[in-house]
């Protein structure tokens, strides 16, 4: 398999540079081949279908600040979170679960930002050129050659933060310790997901699932996205194991570190 960077010519990563973006970034571009308002952001509707019973971690989850069963607290996701039900029917409740009766609930998930490097998963070279419409180029790394590639932009993500901090020009804030700093990496494809979910007693398993689509948030996009093919590139930055979230929207590093794992046709 490759992995495919569509572009224009002159942001071709032999060029010398290659652009890092933020979740924030893609949310606020005006390219609209690219952009996506809700990038890291997704909104799942659930309707329970008849008897369904659930953990109350989930029902308390799903009813934050309101009416909550037990001392059992909610689950705990990194981001934003925010969960109602529109209409809930209990009909009954044991020392672990809750059985609902044709509820309905929504819950609303946003990931920290972070910065993203984006490509697309492709067999074949020629298989990328419609994905992006008005770029003009393409390079590729074998699939083969993903961590090293992506270890390799973290450290120098690493340095640029560093070099950042001694010239003033901040990447993270200023109040931030730099000296247990780490980028934690994270590589896999992107995945696409309904936001409407039909849960019934038979695939009540479905809201396993979706935890982890919900603390997946940086990885999980609609489908109507499906056609970029997406593997993604995540780089979550740690200051005394808490999560930083970056001042810029875009930093432009150097790429010649990276050119020889890159190849164009």
């Amino acid at each position: 398999m490759l992995l495919a960077k569509s572009c224009a010519k002159q942001f071709n990563v032999k060029n010398g540079t290659l652009m890092l973006g933020t979740l924030n970034e893609y949310r606020e571009t005006e390219d609209e081949q690219i952009g996506d308002k809700r990038e890291g952001k997704i909104q799942f509707n659930l309707r329970f279908d008849g008897d369904v019973t659930i953990s109350k971690q989930w029902f308390n989850t799903l009813q934050p600040g309101g009416w909550q069963i037990g001392d059992v607290k909610p689950i705990n996701l990194p981001g934003y979170t925010a969960a109602h039900f529109h209409h809930v029917r209990t009909v009954g409740i044991d020392e672990h679960t809750v059985t609902l009766r044709d509820s309905s609930a929504t819950i609303w998930r946003e990931a920290l930002n972070c910065f993203i490097f984006c490509m697309s998963e492709v067999k074949k070279t020629y298989e990328c050129i419609d994905i992006f419409p008005t770029y003009d180029d393409y390079w590729y790394v074998n699939s083969l050659n993903a961590q090293h590639f992506g270890e390799m932009i973290g450290r120098t993500l690493f340095d640029k933060i560093q070099s950042g901090r001694a010239s003033g020009n901040h990447i993270i804030p200023a109040n931030v310790d730099i000296t247990n700093l780490k980028i934690h990496m994270r590589h896999e494809l992107v995945k696409y997901t309904d936001r409407d979910i039909l849960i019934t007693s038979e695939t009540a398993y479905t809201l396993d699932a979706l935890i982890n689509q919900l603390r997946d948030m940086a990885f999980v996009k609609p489908t109507l996205f499906k056609k970029e093919k997406e593997y993604r590139f995540h780089y979550t930055i740690l200051s005394n194991n808490k999560i930083i979230e970056p001042l810029v929207n875009r930093l432009v590093i150097n790429s010649e570190h990276l050119v020889r794992h890159v190849f164009s046709v």
